[in-house]
């Protein structure tokens, strides 16, 4: 299994520093546009779980279903 920084690479933070609750945003890395807006469900002992419209997925999902898999993005907490 991999490790929280492996498995979330550049947006580890969100595990690490993310609370229940907390809002989650994805930007465009390029131009900062809004992509998509949910918050922190709840964090097991290696996954955050994201919940938005209808869905609740792990931040790494929901990045996939929202963004597309290679899209270059950024994760904020707010």
């Amino acid at each position: 299994m991999l490790d929280i920084e492996d498995y979330y690479g550049r947006n580890n933070h969100v595990f690490f520093n993310g609370k229940q609750n907390d809002t989650v945003i994805i930007l465009d890395r390029t131009t900062e546009e809004l992509i998509a807006q949910g918050r922190i469900l709840k964090k097991s002992w290696n996954r955050v779980f994201i919940k938005s419209e209808n869905d609740t997925l792990d931040l790494n999902e929901w990045i996939e279903q929202k963004a597309g898999y290679m899209a270059d993005v950024k994760c904020e907490l707010k």
